[in-house]
Order: C-alpha cells, then structure tokens, then sequence
C-alpha cells in the first residue's frame, strides 16, 4: 500500500481498526499517525511564518531604499537645474572686455586707457597681464660721459615710464622725447630734472595719480635732451 500523505495514511489504519484485521498495531499506527499528521501542520505553520517575516523584511527593505533613492535622484535633478554661470566665469568674461577694449583706448592718440585699468583695479585683476620694456641709454657726443636707462611698463591697472641720467654735464629741466617710428607718440615729451652732479630720475605712475604717463612699446626710440636742445642720451626699448 502507498501512502502519499500523514491524512491518507490515518484514513487508511482507520478503516483498517473498523475491519476484521484490527489489532493492536493498527490503533498504534493510527496514533502514530495522527501525531505525523499534528507534527506535519504545525511545520507548515512555521515554515509559512518563517515565509511571512522574511516578506515583511523584504518590503521594509524596498520601502527604505526607495526613500534613499528619492532624494538622490531630486537631488541630482535639481542640480542640472542649477545655472551653469559660476561667478568666477563672469568674472573672467568682464576680465576680458576690459582688456579687449583697453587695448582699442590705450592705443589711441590720447591717453583714455586710465578708466579702464581703474575698472580693472576694481575687479582684482592687477598683475593679470603685463607688458614690460627697457632700455640703456648710450652717451652722445656732445656728453660722452653721461649714461642712463629708461623702463616702461603697462598692465590693466596701471601705465609706467621712467628714466633714470648719470654723469649728465648739464643740469635742470630735460625733455625726454619718445619716438615710434619717427613720430612723437601721445603724452611725449615729458620733462626729467637733473641736479648739480648730474644725476636725475623720473618715474611717472598712474596707479600714484600721475596723468601724463607715455605708453612706451618695443622699438620706441627714448631720447634725452639737454636744456639747450642737444641730444645727451638715447636708446631703443626692447621688452623685458
């Protein structure tokens, strides 16, 4: 005989204990299965527990990274929202219309770059670019013991040109003249005092409130004349 379950074997010894063939071991198995029976319901029991709580787990674990995740992605939407303008962009574009435009007004015939490097100042761009050029100033015939050299320097915050004699036999006020091409730029010439033992220094600075500051460039021709017009010192700026 096959049994295929605790139920069909009870219903079976049951139906046997009713006949002619029970006996003593026939209630025993019927006692032995239905306790197989009871034993077998009360792991079904269990294992569908075990089943439940391991579900409930698992919906509180989904529940939870769902809430993780919902911010997460928010937060990542919301910040392609975000304009992508970082105020240090803005900065540099201003930066660079400043100079742009500096550029166009500085190389004109007066001296209009003031308004712009004082724009630039006021961004914090000092130092930002800057153009530098010098020159030695070799003697003339006429002072062949004079000697001198002369600088210039432009950045967006400010414009430089100075000169500095040596040894010069004439003394009181000089015209420094400076040439590009031939032709007296904007601002020259400007006017260096040499004292009683021939020396003398000019540096003029618009960041110290000097107006009449020369934009001196690579290849202007500096010359230095003495109080009665005769060429003293000389020299061509080359950048630095």
């Amino acid at each position: 005989m096959s049994i295929a379950s605790p139920n069909e074997l009870e219903a079976a010894l049951e139906g046997r204990s009713a006949g002619p063939e029970s006996d003593s071991e026939t209630v025993a198995l019927i006692s032995a299965a239905r306790a197989l029976r009871d034993a077998a319901a009360a792991n079904r029991g269990l294992l569908h527990s075990g089943e439940d709580r391991a579900l409930l787990r698992l919906r509180s674990t989904l529940r939870a990274q769902r809430t993780n995740v919902t911010p997460i992605h928010a937060g990542v939407r919301n910040a392609q929202r975000r304009p992508l303008l970082h105020p240090a962009f803005a900065r540099v574009a201003m930066a660079a219309a400043v100079l742009v435009v500096g550029t166009v007004l500085v190389a004109g015939p007066v001296n209009l770059g003031d308004p712009i490097r004082a724009a630039a100042k006021s961004l914090g761009l000092s130092g930002l670019t800057s153009t530098k050029v010098e020159a030695p100033l070799g003697a003339a015939t006429t002072d062949p013991l004079a000697s001198g050299k002369a600088k210039g320097e432009e950045r967006p915050d400010r414009t430089r040109f100075a000169v500095e004699v040596e040894d010069v036999s004439t003394s009181g006020p000089h015209l420094v003249h400076i040439t590009r091409g031939g032709i007296e730029i904007a601002l020259s010439p400007v006017t260096l005092a040499v004292n009683a033992l021939g020396s003398g220094e000019l540096d003029l600075n618009t960041i110290d409130g000097a107006t009449n500051v020369p934009v001196a460039l690579a290849g202007d021709l500096v010359e230095v004349m003495n109080p009665s017009g005769d060429l003293v010192l000389s020299g061509t700026l080359q950048p630095k």
